[in-house]
C-alpha cells in the first residue's frame, strides 16, 4: 500500500515536470517567434527607409533646365562646370562669367542628351558620344543625314601649306610663333618646348632628318606617314626620364606638322557639326534654380 502511494507521488511529480518543461518550451518558442517578427519588421522598415531616401533624393533634386521634355539636374551641371568655365570666352572676373559658365554646362549636358536620344532612335546600343559618332560614320544610311556638313579637303594641300610656312621661316619669321599658330601636332601643348627622344621612338623620317641638322638649324619639308614636318633640332633635356639611356643617344627637336585630314576625320567633323546644329536649334528652358549652381 505504501509503495503504490509513493509511486503515485512520483508519477504525479514527473507529470508536473513535463508540463512545466512544455510550458517553458512554448514560452521560448513564442519569444523566438516574437523576436523573428521584430527582426523582420525592422528589416522591412530599413528597406522602406532606404528606398524612401533614394526616392526623395531623386525627386527632390534641383531642376535647373528642361530639354527634350526631360529635366536637367543641378548635379549634372556641377559635373561639367570646370570644363564649362574653360570654354567660356570671358574674363573670370566679369560679372556675367558665372552665369555664362552655368549655361555652357547645361548645353554640355544637352549635347550628350542629343547623342543619347539619337542613339535610342537609331538602334545604337551606346550612350557614349564617340561610339555613337563612329557608328554613324560606319553606316551610310545614318551618315546621309550629316553628309551636307562634310568639310572639303583643305586647299591648298598639306605640302603647299607647309612650304608656305617654311618660306616664312626663311624670310625671318619666328619658328615658335608659326609653330603655335599652324602646327597640327596633337602633342604640342603637352611639350611646347619640344621633344627629347631616342631615335627609335619617332618615325624614321623624323629621326633621320633630326640627325642631319645642327642645333638650331631648320630642315626642309620632311614627309612621313603623319604629314609634312618642318623640324628644328634643339638641345635634348638631359634631365628627362628616358629609362637610363646614355646622354649621347638623346635627340631634341621641335617641329611644325601640317597634314591633310583623312576622309574619316572629315566625316567625324561632319557629325560633330550636325549635332552642333541640332543643339543650336534646340529649345533649352533654363530655370531660376540655375543660379544655385556654383
Amino acid at each position: 500500500m505504501s509503495k503504490k502511494k509513493n509511486y503515485g507521488k512520483f508519477t504525479s511529480a514527473n507529470r508536473e515536470a513535463k508540463v512545466e518543461a512544455r510550458k517553458l518550451e512554448r514560452q521560448a518558442a513564442e519569444k523566438k517567434q516574437r523576436l523573428q517578427i521584430l527582426i523582420g519588421a525592422g528589416v522591412v522598415v530599413a528597406v522602406i527607409a532606404v528606398f524612401s531616401l533614394i526616392f526623395i533624393n531623386y525627386y527632390s533634386e534641383t531642376v535647373v533646365a528642361r530639354f527634350l521634355g526631360a529635366n536637367i539636374y543641378e548635379r549634372e551641371v556641377q559635373w561639367n562646370m570646370n570644363t564649362a568655365r574653360g570654354n567660356v570666352d570671358m574674363d573670370a572676373n566679369d560679372a556675367g562669367f558665372q552665369r555664362a559658365a552655368q549655361e555652357e554646362a547645361v548645353r554640355m549636358v544637352a549635347h550628350n542628351r542629343l547623342f543619347e536620344d539619337y542613339a535610342a532612335n537609331a538602334g545604337i546600343e551606346s550612350t557614349n558620344p564617340t561610339v555613337i559618332r563612329d557608328s554613324i560614320i560606319a553606316d551610310p544610311d545614318l551618315f546621309a543625314e550629316f553628309e551636307r556638313f562634310m568639310p572639303a579637303a583643305p586647299s591648298p594641300n598639306a605640302e603647299e601649306r607647309a612650304q608656305a610656312i617654311l618660306d616664312r621661316i626663311h624670310a625671318g619669321e619666328d619658328f615658335d610663333d608659326l609653330m603655335f599658330e599652324y602646327s597640327q601636332d596633337p602633342g604640342l601643348w603637352g611639350s611646347p618646348q619640344g621633344y627629347t627622344f631616342l631615335g627609335h621612338q619617332f618615325v624614321p623620317e623624323f629621326t633621320d632628318a633630326t640627325l642631319g641638322l645642327e642645333i638650331g638649324e631648320v630642315s626642309g619639308l620632311v614627309e612621313s606617314t603623319h604629314g609634312f614636318h618642318i623640324i628644328m633640332r634643339i638641345e635634348p633635356d638631359l634631365e628627362a626620364e628616358m629609362g637610363g639611356a646614355e646622354e649621347e643617344d638623346l635627340l631634341g627637336a621641335k617641329h611644325i606638322l601640317i597634314q591633310d585630314p583623312t576622309e574619316e576625320a572629315r566625316m567625324r567633323e561632319a557629325v560633330n557639326y550636325g549635332f552642333q546644329e541640332k543643339l543650336d536649334n534646340a529649345d533649352i528652358r533654363f530655370r531660376n534654380a540655375l543660379n544655385n549652381v556654383e
